[in-house]
């Protein structure tokens, strides 16, 4: 989706050269969903069901061009800062990348950007997906046989 999610101008952070290593989460596996004084019966009941459907909210990928209450840039010539990298991005990787690859891709160029030489926008993603995603290139498409 590409327009502005509010009026905020996002002006950037500096970062160092050594960024932060990611924390990993614990190892305490439990859900809080389903209380403990259940008997271990109905529990292996809820696990069963769940193990058998899907989440509502599953194979739904969404893409934002700038983060909510933001606004998003675009170049009076060129276009959409978002919309232009990404119709590039598709171009150039969709026969080798899957689409969360390409959408990181994005988000690294867009950022790079600067309007009027202090503004930034960062692309978001709300991705659901449970598998990774690939186009078909038009160069598949003639090589299958119908």
């Amino acid at each position: 989706i590409q327009a502005c999610g509010g009026d905020e101008r996002d002006t950037g952070f500096e970062v160092s050269a050594d960024e932060a290593q990611p924390s990993t989460g614990g190892v305490d596996n439990q859900t809080d969903a389903i209380s403990t004084v259940f008997s271990n019966s109905l529990i292996l009941l809820y696990e069963i069901d769940t193990r058998a459907s899907l989440p509502t909210q599953s194979d739904i990928l969404v893409s934002y061009s700038t983060f909510p209450g933001y606004v998003s840039w675009r170049d009076t010539q060129a276009g959409s800062w978002y919309v232009e990298t990404l119709d590039r991005i598709l171009q150039e990787n969709a026969a080798t990348d899957d689409l969360g690859s390409m959408l990181v891709m994005v988000n690294h160029e867009v950022s790079q950007n600067s309007a009027k030489g202090c503004y930034k926008q960062m692309p978001i993603s709300f991705n659901l997906l449970r598998k990774r995603f690939y186009f078909q290139t038009s160069t598949e498409r003639s090589s299958v046989n119908i």
